[in-house]
């Protein structure tokens, strides 16, 4: 046998020139969203939740006040438990500062609806046999005093109820307690109690941190200023001028009035001095001093004070080191203090050290200001040893700064108060009515120490009341609540509750609970209160209790029992949110719209017409027949929508409605319950604001009541507008799932039904975890170890600070369930008898259940070296993992043991500051942005100890955290500064951490600060979709040896709710070996493999030729690539092809006024047509939205997001679906003198799916114009709203060249004729195609020029009745032209009908399933590219056809294969297959030209019907043809009978439905046996290969699958008589395995071998449940043949041997593009693009160095 080369070598050259290997993206992208959002498979959807880790400070600081009056630390806990209470389809987990140096992990991260009994180990019990739960008091009035006896004048009257005292006294109120004479000292307890305030701008800015601190004051510095400020900054304490020190003693258990003896304060010295100095001692009149401002903040805090009249001059003795230094006597200043009516034993004292009276002769000053005083004289040096040097240096305690008091003696004789009794609320206690209480306790913590404590005996009581009233303030609110029932009493003694901050448990108290849980009208989930008192309360007696005023984290709670199985009444919440696109959805008349980005209730004002909602809500575990006590949708208003409405709801009469769908009636159609319910909307004049229904209880009643109806069900409901006659039809509009997610509808059960075995949820263990956070004494800010520690739980590495509470008792060790799979199976932690199941040492007398805070909890560690569970899913490895750190306070307390962690994860140092962070390419500052340096260089900030979180951030984002589970599991960082408004070099930290580590920065002030910034963040979450990066793949050829080594990737991300985003990528190829490491692999510009082997995808650390300096793009869409290079809108060029005179004539030059847009002319009056156009509103006033709409074409920033290149330019890309780039190259030198040329000016053109067809420098990827038809002009309107809904589409096909050179030179040149033009069909953008003159002498490589108009194709209308949207690529062809005195070639454009979108519907296939009327796109057009002007038209359809084909009624979306048989220079045969299955060809005679011609203008041209394979009533076989064919001339004597013959080889698939899985689909290879020119039979001339025509055979019938061999499992086989005697042979994918894997490119042959891409969905198996990571993207696999045997023909598995084996290789997720061959000195590689990257197919064919030997007439 042999192969007969039959390329023609000028049109190879002609191609050369054209300089484009293409593979279209065309031929591997679906045309709709359905790959990226499979419909399909949204009911696994819910099964992909994003993981959240929330990191919540717990330093010190938290403690501080906010603007509410409440404290940071009650902020977060209000918020956070709200946000957990709203969260729906996420799983959450917790994490916590740790006191010092790190972090630990409190809660798994797990599904939050999730029960808690399945959280290993966190009952501490190995079987769960009893339900914990633990109360809290949710609001400042759920514990209250109630006054019960009189006291003197003045005192509050009986029975006065206060809600609002920080300390709770039991129980004795405004007595005093006996004062024993004796001596106290209190410390400062931890190191924010010692401070320094800057007094004077800039004059110790010398001393500290050298001039970049000038200009900053009043700053306040802590004792260690080394940590804040830098290596080599002084550390502890300084009394100096310019400084101020001010010390705040906490806890100062003095009783109100005590007679104080003296007072002192110690100071230890840090080093020997004795230079003169003056300072004056005064106190802060207030009764309770607030903190100091924490670590480093720009502040007057400490001078601003208003101080005592009393004041204490001292002159310092000198001081040495470690000496103690003493104050004068300052008991004047204390004794004022105590006298305060404010004041209260165990309150703050603050004293302030300045230069007062006796320095500047100045008096009453009350109030200081930083520019007014100083804090001692002028030569003043005194250097003390600060608390925080005794914390991190090691200095001992007894160096510390101390408050020393002595009182006087007054006997054993107390000042006897008034009586009073406590009351305690607890809400939504989840006890069901009338189960047996195992064990209850109350947990009390001393807010401060009794002076003289004695023993008393306290009663517990609890108010009879099944569901117990808030408390109030009016008069005998707690006296008179019933108390009847049990009672508990309670010995406190001596050494019971007298140690501040250390909580106690009260007895067993189950008997006073039980008498309320058996209660006729108690259900679980209502409140219970406990009364508090004693007979006789003596101040002597009294106990100081925190009340949650004071603070939450150390108020009453209480903790409860009850065994599992209990059953009993329980009122529960239940709540779900639609979270899939058929959960809510619109019914306009009989249609239905499940995927827009806003749901509109009632009425759409887009169309004008009234509109139909359905809501589907999943996942309600409410227990078939529970009462109803509530129920509402709560929706969140998409802007503004107000007006008179009406609406009712009904409920979907089912038990488990399935999600709406785009069929007919969908909504409307379904049976409804027989109650409604009215809904009369207020008017939504807030966006973004909650909105709630009318009370729909009866409706969801009923659906409970159903028979049918079982727990995690589905319920549905109907809105429909009620106008009547009287009645409004205004609309409501609100978010979607497909819009926001977060913000979707969202309905609220609330219900009470007797449950068996109640359960405790993730939830609400979380909210409880939240609630008992509490703040250590001395706890610090660790940023860099807590992040560390999150992130070796996220990698699953060794437990860290996780594993001890450090000797602190308000630290936690990470939750069993972070490293242990069950109990005794903790992947090693020690498990013996000295620790429990989980490997934790055991405490004696330390309850974690009841306790945790508890001083001998303290010493709680885990043995061994446990190693973290990762929370990442092995099942579920596409979900979006995110963690979100919230924190108030600069770094502190990092080391090096965290920062050689990051630094061995990123491979090299930690960067030392932010300047590539916050400055542009030019090294400007951005906008908002400054610099801070990690290091310790730059003031007030930033320390070593900020140093690395950044680093580690950035890498979470960016790279794989866990490499044994498939796709990347990256972490994305959120930062919450929290109450920091006064510290942005802190603020900008945390930008920094979120800027690079994939998230977002954002502050809050307060609990609704919070709440609306984890709403935002949760948005963010939960609408983070999986980024595909798919890219068409071209390479660009010139030479006639070798291909060019550039290639260029086309690509684009996704997105439901917004407009996707694209761009173009260019990289060099290997295309000679003596000049890089493997032929075939992709180079970036840093000279590396772009692609990773192992993955097939861009490597994170690739840079595409185009990138700047500073971009590291990796596969990410909107980073790099020409895409980057546009930052300036006002250097940007729009031409358009309309002005206000109407379409442009021939030959337009686009520059021409009323065609070109720029950002300074887009008023003029010649641009008013397009404004029209553009703007919803046209107006030419400066400012107005048409100016943003204009510019915004030219990318000007409209609104932010995060993909804007900075603050002026929004990235103006959008996404290249099916478009790949184009190369022309306008000229080529041969600098090294070798006769190929090596230098090129070249520009790419490509389409996107806004419409444009863009012009870029080949050499530099700038941009140098967009060409926006007019036909897309109002569509922009959509894209400047940046919604998405159903997908937009543009110029959505890949350009296609007409390049004429007429010396083959490889330079154009006006002067010789040569000529470049462009055409663009639209595909799903329309039925338009559209041409352009892009001719131009280009002198030097930058030079740009303006484009001309040639003409614009409209389908459906003139002399293209038939043309449908245009699909088929137009191709360049020449042919014989009959110009009525001789015959000449003429270059024309061929192209198909295009498609009818009816055919989107998988139930309509044929004409019958049509109306019985043929669709639209049956024809076949060739025009003239120099006007567009119609040359020949074949058609089903006789109106418009010159050749009227009677079985021609499918649409042709192919491109045309044109054939040059007999090698003459003109083609004379065209191959097409259509939607119906069927292969045309087309023998093409010498066309007859229009006008000299009146009829006939066919000529001789015969059309003939090759092949008919598919069945219209067999669904099974319904095929289609969407790629054009491989044509191969062939002679072959071994497997044919017959030896010349054509090979006409393509494939089937439904490509607007590539998870179609109906359909068996087929490669084909049909031979072809009449080869010559113009062979086929006319006999009745009319034009057509029909009755009596023999063709393709004697019979006429065309071939069908009947005619052909199954080479599915087996090879052709001469011998075979069958196998010779066939005309052709088929590959069926379904036989072979794969259900639904269709062809959706091109084939290609070299060499005898045929080599194409197919995709195939996910396949189903029986009992596995699918993966809804994957049952998108499905499989790309790449085939090859021996066209003649069937056989495989290259060596893929690489074992030496070939076998059908090697027939198929898998490629990747996604659909892959077709084959592309490249050219080089070793034979031709194929290179298939998959999705993220590209694929190496190896050596296609070991062909000679001459392109000539190709023998398939087809553009590469």
């Amino acid at each position: 046998m042999s192969f007969i080369a039959e390329e023609n070598f000028r049109r190879i050259a002609l191609l050369i020139i054209s300089a484009l290997l293409v593979v279209a993206s065309g031929a591997g992208r679906t045309d709709d969203i359905e790959i990226y959002f499979n419909e399909q498979a949204e009911e696994k959807a819910d099964l992909v939740r994003s993981n959240v880790l929330l990191i919540l400070d717990t330093s010190l600081s938290m403690n501080e006040l906010t603007s509410t009056g409440r404290s940071r630390m009650e902020e977060l806990k209000i918020a956070v438990s709200t946000v957990l209470s709203e969260m729906e389809d996420v799983n959450v987990g917790l994490a916590r500062f740790k006191a010092v140096k790190g972090g630990s992990i409190i809660f798994p991260i797990t599904n939050i609806d999730g029960k808690v009994s399945d959280v290993v180990g966190d009952t501490g019990e190995v079987a769960i046999t009893e339900i914990i739960n633990t109360a809290f008091l949710r609001s400042d009035s759920d514990d209250g005093e109630e006054v019960v006896t009189s006291g003197p004048a003045g005192s509050p009257a009986v029975g006065s109820v206060s809600l609002s005292d920080p300390v709770l006294d039991a129980f004795d109120f405004g007595g005093t307690q006996s004062v024993v004479g004796g001596t106290f000292e209190f410390p400062l307890v931890d190191f924010s109690n010692d401070a320094m305030e800057e007094v004077s701008p800039g004059s110790c800015s010398h001393f500290f941190v050298g001039s970049n601190n000038a200009g900053l004051a009043p700053v306040i510095y802590t004792g260690d200023a080394t940590d804040f400020l830098g290596p080599g900054a002084p550390t502890g304490l300084f009394m100096m001028d310019c400084l101020m020190i001010g010390l705040r003693f906490p806890g100062v258990t003095i009783p109100q009035g005590a007679a104080i003896a003296e007072a002192f304060i110690h100071l230890a010295g840090f080093e020997n001095n004795s230079d003169p100095t003056q300072t004056t001692i005064v106190g802060q009149a207030s009764g309770n001093a607030a903190a100091i401002p924490g670590s480093v903040s720009i502040s007057n805090d400490i001078s601003s004070r208003p101080q005592t009249t009393s004041t204490v001059d001292w002159n310092v003795d000198p001081s040495c080191v470690g000496c103690d230094t003493q104050t004068p006597n300052i008991k004047t200043i204390v004794q004022e203090i105590v006298n305060r009516p404010d004041w209260s034993s165990g309150n703050a004292m603050f004293f302030r050290f300045q230069a007062g009276d006796s320095i500047f002769g100045t008096a009453g000053i009350s109030g200081l200001t930083a520019s007014a005083t100083k804090g001692a004289n002028s030569s003043a040096f005194r250097h003390f040893i600060a608390k925080e040097n005794v914390i991190k240096k090691g200095f001992g305690s007894q160096f510390e700064p101390k408050f020393r008091v002595t009182l006087q003696g007054s006997g054993t004789a107390a000042v006897q108060g008034q009586d009073q009794k406590i009351a305690l609320r607890f809400s939504d206690i989840r006890i069901p009515k009338g189960v047996t209480i195992r064990e209850a306790t109350l947990t009390l913590t001393p807010s401060a120490a009794p002076v003289s404590p004695l023993e008393s005996e306290w009663t517990i009581r609890a108010e009879q009341s099944g569901d117990s009233p808030p408390l109030s303030p009016q008069i005998r609110d707690i006296s008179n609540r019933p108390v009847g029932g049990a009672s508990v009493k309670w010995i406190v003694d001596e050494n019971t509750l007298e140690t501040a901050g250390d909580p106690e448990d009260s007895p067993d108290i189950k008997s006073v609970i039980q008498s309320v849980v058996n209660r006729d009208d108690w259900c679980g989930g209502n409140a219970l209160t406990l009364i508090l008192e004693t007979n006789n309360a003596e101040a002597n007696q009294t106990r100081f209790i925190h009340s949650r005023d004071g603070n939450s984290s150390l108020a009453a709670k209480l903790t409860y029992k009850f065994g599992v199985g209990s059953t009993g009444c329980v009122k529960a919440n239940e709540s779900s949110q639609t979270g899939l696109s058929g959960d809510d959805a619109e019914q306009f008349e009989n249609d239905v719209d499940t995927i827009d980005d806003d749901l509109d209730i009632g009425f759409d004002t887009e169309s004008g017409k009234q509109v139909s909602t359905g809501l589907r809500f999943r996942n309600l575990n409410i227990p078939k027949g529970a009462t109803i006590l509530s129920a509402r949708i709560v929706f969140t208003s998409k802007g503004v929508s107000q007006g008179d409405a009406n609406y009712q709801i009904h409920g979907i009469d089912e038990d488990n409605p399935a999600a709406f769908t785009n069929s007919n009636n969908n909504i409307l159609g379904r049976s409804l319950v027989s109650t409604s319910v009215i809904w009369t909307p207020e008017n939504w004049d807030t966006p973004a604001a909650s909105f709630r229904s009318s009370n729909i209880k009866t409706i969801v009643q009923e659906i409970v009541n159903r028979p049918g109806w079982a727990p995690g069900n589905a319920m549905g409901f109907v809105i429909e507008p009620d106008c009547g006659y009287y009645g409004s039809c205004n609309g409501r509009v609100a978010e979607t799932a497909d819009g926001d997610v977060s913000k979707s509808p969202r309905l609220k059960i609330v219900y009470q039904s007797t449950l068996e075995t109640p359960f405790k949820t993730n939830r609400e263990r979380m909210i409880e975890l939240v609630n008992s956070l509490p703040v250590p004494d001395n706890a610090f800010t660790p940023i860099t170890p807590v992040l560390v520690e999150a992130a070796k739980y996220w990698r699953g590495e060794k437990v860290f600070t996780g594993k001890s509470r450090s000797n602190e008792k308000f630290n936690r060790l990470s939750h069993p369930a972070t490293y242990c799979d069950a109990p005794g199976s903790c992947n090693g932690a020690t498990i013996n008898s000295s620790t429990d199941q989980f490997g934790v040492k055991k405490i004696s007398s330390c309850d974690v259940n009841t306790n945790p805070d508890k001083g001998v909890c303290k010493g709680r560690l885990i043995k061994g070296n446990p190693r973290y569970i990762s929370p990442f899913d092995t099942d579920l490895t596409c979900t979006s993992n995110h963690q979100v750190l919230l924190t108030d306070g600069d770094p502190t307390s990092n080391d090096n043991a965290n920062k050689n962690y990051v630094k061995n994860l990123i491979g090299g140092n930690c960067r030392i500051d932010n300047t590539n962070i916050v400055t542009d390419k030019n090294g400007n500052l951005k906008d908002g942005q400054q610099q801070v340096f990690y290091d310790g260089r730059h003031a007030p900030l930033i320390l070593n100890d900020a140093l690395c979180a950044v680093d580690l951030t950035e890498f979470m984002a960016k790279n794989d955290m866990s490499s044994k589970i498939e796709n990347k599991q990256t972490v994305k960082t959120h930062t919450i500064a929290f109450d920091l408004n006064t510290n942005p070099f802190a603020q900008q930290y945390l930008s920094d951490m979120a800027n690079l580590g994939g998230g977002t920065l954002h502050t809050a002030e307060n609990a609704t600060d919070l709440i609306s910034v984890f709403e935002d963040i949760l948005s963010d979450v939960k609408n983070d979709p999986t980024s595909f990066v798919s890219p068409a793949l071209a390479t660009n050829a010139f030479n006639r040896l070798l291909s060019r080594n550039e290639v260029y990737f086309g690509l684009f991300t996704p997105d439901l709710a917004r407009a996707w985003d694209g761009n173009v990528k260019k990289y060099n190829i290997c295309v000679d070996r003596s000049k890089c490491t493997e032929l075939g692999s992709i180079i970036d510009r840093d000279n590396n493999e772009a692609i990773d082997s192992t993955t097939d995808k861009f490597k994170d650390s690739s840079r595409d030729l185009w990138s700047t300096d500073r971009v590291i793009d990796g596969r990410l869409t909107t980073d790099g690539g020409t895409g980057h290079m546009i930052e300036d809108f006002k250097t940007q060029i729009v031409y358009t092809d309309k002005n206000n005179s109407g379409l442009a004539p021939k030959n337009t030059l686009l520059s021409n006024a009323g065609f070109e847009l720029k950002f300074d002319n887009w008023n003029n009056n010649n641009l008013s047509t397009m404004r029209d156009g553009v703007c919803p509103a046209p107006d030419d006033s400066p400012g107005s939205e048409c100016e943003s709409r204009m510019q915004f074409l030219l990318g000007k920033r409209d609104k932010a997001l995060e993909t804007d290149l900075n603050n002026i330019q929004r990235w103006s890309v959008n996404d290249v679906l099916h478009s790949s780039p184009v190369v022309i190259t306008y000229r080529s030198f041969d600098r090294d003198g070798d006769g190929l040329a090596d230098e090129f000016f070249d520009k790419v053109i490509y389409g996107s799916n806004d419409g444009s067809l863009h012009m870029v420098n080949g050499d530099t990827g700038k941009e140098e114009w967009r060409y926006i038809p007019s036909d897309f002009w109002t569509q922009q309107q959509q894209f400047f709203t940046n919604a998405e809904g159903n997908h937009v589409y543009g110029l959505d096909v890949t350009p296609t060249l007409q390049v004429i050179d007429a010396d083959d030179d490889g330079n154009i040149t006006i002067a010789k004729g040569d000529k470049i033009r462009a055409f663009m069909a639209s595909r799903r953008g329309g039925s338009g195609i559209y041409a352009l003159d892009l001719t131009h002498d280009i002198p030097i490589s930058n030079e740009t020029f303006a484009p001309r108009f040639l003409w614009r194709i409209q389908g459906g209308s003139g002399d293209f009745p038939r043309l449908g949207q245009t699909w088929s690529k137009p191709v360049v062809a020449e042919v014989e032209i009959d110009t009525g005195t001789l015959i000449e070639n003429k270059q024309v454009l061929i192209f198909g009908g295009g498609y009818d979108p009816s055919l989107d519907n998988p139930n309509t296939y044929s004409v019958g399933d049509h109306g019985g009327t043929p669709f639209m796109g049956n024809a076949i057009y060739i025009v003239d590219p120099e006007n567009g002007g119609l040359l020949l038209a074949i058609s089903g359809s006789p109106g418009g056809a010159d050749i009227f084909v009677p079985d021609m009624q499918y649409p042709i979306a192919s491109a045309v294969t044109a054939f040059d048989t007999d090698t003459d220079g003109a083609v004379d045969r065209i191959y097409v297959g259509d939607t119906g299955g069927q292969v045309w060809r087309v023998d093409l005679a010498p066309i007859k030209k229009r006008g000299a011609y009146t009829t006939g203008v066919a000529g001789k041209t015969v059309v003939g019907r090759l092949a008919d394979i598919s069945v219209d009533s067999a669904p099974a076989q319904q095929r289609r043809f969407f790629e054009p064919p491989s044509v191969v001339q062939v002679r072959d004597n071994i497997f044919s009978n017959e030896e010349n013959y054509d090979y006409v080889l393509l494939g089937t698939g439904y490509r607007p439905h590539p998870l179609d899985k109906a359909v068996e689909d087929r490669f084909y290879a049909f031979r072809d046996f009449q080869t010559g020119a113009n062979e086929m039979n006319d006999k009745d001339e009319n034009n057509v290969a029909d009755t009596d025509d023999e063709y393709p055979q004697p019979s006429d019938q065309a071939f069908t699958n009947n005619d052909l061999i199954n080479v599915t499992t087996t090879a052709l086989d001469s011998s075979i008589a069958e196998h010779r005697a066939s005309s052709g042979w088929f590959y069926d994918f379904t036989d072979a395995g794969a259900v639904g894997e269709k062809v959706l490119s091109r084939a290609i042959t070299t060499a005898g071998v045929v080599t194409f891409t197919t995709f195939a969905p996910e396949q189903e198996v029986t009992g596995v449940t699918a993966d809804p990571c994957k049952a998108l993207l499905g499989l790309g696999r790449a085939y090859n043949f021996d066209i003649l045997s069937a056989g495989a023909a290259l060596d893929w598995d690489n074992d030496g041997a070939l076998t059908s084996n090697d027939r198929v290789i898998d490629l990747a997720g996604g659909i892959p593009s077709g084959v592309v061959p490249v050219f080089t000195n070793e034979g031709v590689l194929g290179i298939v693009g998959v999705e993220g990257g590209a694929k190496k197919l190896g050596t296609l064919s070991q062909l000679p160095t001459e392109r000539s030997y190709w023998y398939e007439d087809v553009e590469f």
